[in-house]
């Protein structure tokens, strides 16, 4: 079987990057796969139109849209595999915007693929609740963790616990919440990604410890995991959520939304709030703190968790999808 598995253009590594770099050496020794990077970044109709003439020339006996570039679907003629991460955030776009965007980037992409990956169970079914007819070619694979995310042993201080949050993105993550729960408490809030205005302003007026990291490497993204005490992730809107299963395979107490997919994701390995209540958040920091045979309970139940996230099944089902294409 030839595969082609087309990726969009970045600037940096992105999520599809790492997933693939875990993946295709394992597909590559059981199909012929090659891996075709747009010519244009997605930004923009000229870019995309650009990317569409050039899209129309590929053919294979499968070709699979790994994610973000959903639009390619108009232009591609061979039996199609496409991955949607996530449907994006409600209210993030106008009424009128978040229609069409729906139309040409999930309506269109489902109708026309053989099979469509989605990564939690949440996406597939916010899917099947525009397009029920096609159950039978939507199915969820999760995100395989990294072979290098294994049990780092760590002693929980007493005080100065540090607070991990992962917030590779504004509009979703919640730091702002997170910084106001966390003030008083005896932390150090540790940010990797972006921090709102809001945010910033909010943890030096309050004179909260803090510091931040942008744009890691993949270990120095390990190394933070293996320093940190808890890892925070209180999404508001997730189409998977990486760190709980990177945490969890570290060996670290995850504290995260009483949200799907975080709710799927996490398993019973995590200290559950509601996101949007900063009392919430913050008392179950503090439960975290204070009970130190829960913590040893939840970091056992996340090394249980993760054998669903392994990469060698992952790839199997990934195989699984593209010859269901043919």
């Amino acid at each position: 079987m030839n595969v082609t598995q087309i990726v969009r253009k970045s600037d940096r590594p992105n999520s599809v990057d790492r997933i693939l770099g875990q993946l295709n050496p394992i597909l590559s020794t059981k199909v012929n796969l090659r891996v075709l990077t747009c010519p244009n970044s997605s930004e923009g109709i000229k870019n995309k139109l650009a990317n569409l003439n050039w899209a129309r020339h590929i053919k294979d006996d499968v070709v699979h849209l790994t994610g973000d570039i959903n639009y390619l679907s108009f232009a591609i003629s061979s039996p199609l595999v496409t991955t949607v991460l996530d449907l994006g955030m409600p209210g993030k776009m106008a009424k009128w915007k978040h229609k069409i965007f729906h139309k040409i980037w999930i309506d269109y992409p489902v109708s026309k693929s053989k099979v469509v990956i989605t990564i939690s169970d949440k996406i597939r079914d916010e899917i099947l609740e525009r397009n029920s007819k096609y159950s039978s070619k939507v199915c969820t694979i999760y995100v395989p963790v990294g072979k290098e995310f294994v049990p780092f042993q760590k002693v929980i201080p007493s005080s100065s616990f540090r607070i991990l949050h992962v917030a590779t993105s504004a509009h979703n993550k919640n730091t702002f919440r997170m910084a106001q729960a966390l003030n008083g408490l005896d932390v150090h809030y540790r940010i990797v990604g972006i921090v709102p205005d809001e945010t910033r302003n909010y943890l030096v007026t309050e004179n909260i410890p803090w510091s931040h990291g942008s744009h890691l490497s993949d270990q120095e993204m390990l190394d933070e995991y293996v320093k940190s005490d808890l890892v925070v992730f209180p999404s508001l809107y997730e189409g998977f959520g990486m760190p709980i299963v990177e945490a969890q395979s570290v060996g670290r107490v995850v504290l995260t939304s009483k949200l799907d997919p975080m709710l799927e994701i996490a398993g019973k390995g995590a200290i559950f709030v509601d996101p949007f209540n900063i009392t919430d958040i913050r008392n179950g920091i503090i439960d975290f703190m204070q009970n130190s045979l829960k913590r040893d309970t939840l970091i056992q139940e996340g090394f249980k968790n993760i054998e669903r996230f392994k990469l060698e099944s992952i790839a199997a089902q990934y195989l699984g999808s593209y010859e269901n294409a043919l």
